[in-house]
This record gives C-alpha cells, structure tokens and sequence, in this order.
C-alpha cells in the first residue's frame, strides 16, 4: 500500500522564500514587516534576517526606505531548512490510526 502525503501550501512557500540579512539601525519592525515579499523577520540586535517570497523587491524597498542599512547579504533557504518546513508540515497531516478515528 502506497502512503500518499500532504504537503501544506505553506511549506511550501518557505521553500521558495530567500534571506535577506542586514545590519539596520533602530527602527520599528513593523515597518520592515511590511516591506514587498516579506513573510518573517527575525531580529537580533541591529541585524535583521526578512524571510521574503521577493529578494528583489524587499531590498529595494529596504534601500528606498531611507533606514540606515549596511551589510546586505542575500542567500536562499538552507537545504536543512526546507527539509524541516516541509517534514514538520506532512507530520501535522498524518492520517489518524483506525483505532483513534471518530466512529461515523
């Protein structure tokens, strides 16, 4: 028998997303949240790491901001990162055994 798997749009979205990092002063996140592509940003200090479905346009827009921004640096996603988005994502679809499904 042939287990088929789900694998969730999301997933696969974060799959395609790159990495922009930068060195950016102070300024309210929210306002780089909303940058074109964006789909995450994580901070730590003055470097920020946007998840963007848009490398182009995020940066662009990032330089076009007016924020003091230096170091940008853009990468794809890891190939360890793409492998636990899309295996966490099939583990949450994983058909319940028959002894725990609801009786119809």
């Amino acid at each position: 028998m042939v287990r088929q798997r789900l694998i969730d749009a999301d997933a696969l979205g974060t799959v395609g997303t790159r990495r922009v990092r930068a060195s950016v002063a102070a300024t309210n996140d929210e306002a780089l949240r909303l940058l074109p592509g964006v789909v995450s940003l994580t901070r730590h200090g003055m470097a920020v790491t946007l998840e963007s479905g848009d490398a182009d346009a995020t940066v662009r827009a990032l330089f076009a901001s007016g924020v003091e921004v230096r170091d940008v640096e853009v990468t794809g996603v890891a190939l360890e990162d793409a492998f636990v988005a899309l295996t966490e994502t099939a583990s949450h679809h994983q058909p319940k055994p028959a002894d725990q499904r609801s009786a119809i």
